[in-house]
């Protein structure tokens, strides 16, 4: 029985805000992850990959379906997000944290919620 949103492993390399948009017209949005429970089932998901998921900051760190920002899981850096005004969130391969990177790379993605 599936309790919290289903997640969708996309592969095809896109920007953040055309993943955003892709995941948004296909699904729910990008990936919210709320819970530890929650981010190992996005990393099942993603054959190794780092992917883009559903935060960023512009100018404050939210998710982009406007849920609150409780959960986190950054790699140990304490200020993950740098000086850099627009930047988004990424679950990264090889450390299975959480990392910062600028919102133009272009990585597979993980949405949420079913296909209409």
């Amino acid at each position: 029985e599936q309790l919290g949103p289903e997640f969708v492993f996309v592969n095809k390399k896109m920007d953040w805000s055309n993943a955003q948009r892709y995941c948004r017209e296909k699904f729910t949005d990008l990936a919210t992850v709320r819970s530890l429970a929650e981010h190992q089932e996005v990393r099942n998901k993603t054959t190794g990959s780092s992917v883009w998921i559903g935060l960023f900051r512009h100018p404050d760190v939210h998710w982009s379906d406007g849920s609150g920002y409780s959960f986190k899981y950054w790699d140990s850096r304490p200020n993950p997000f740098g000086s850099s005004s627009k930047i988004c969130g990424v679950s990264a391969s090889r450390i299975g944290r959480w990392r910062a990177m600028p919102c133009d790379e272009r990585l597979a993605f993980v949405c949420y919620g079913d296909p209409p």
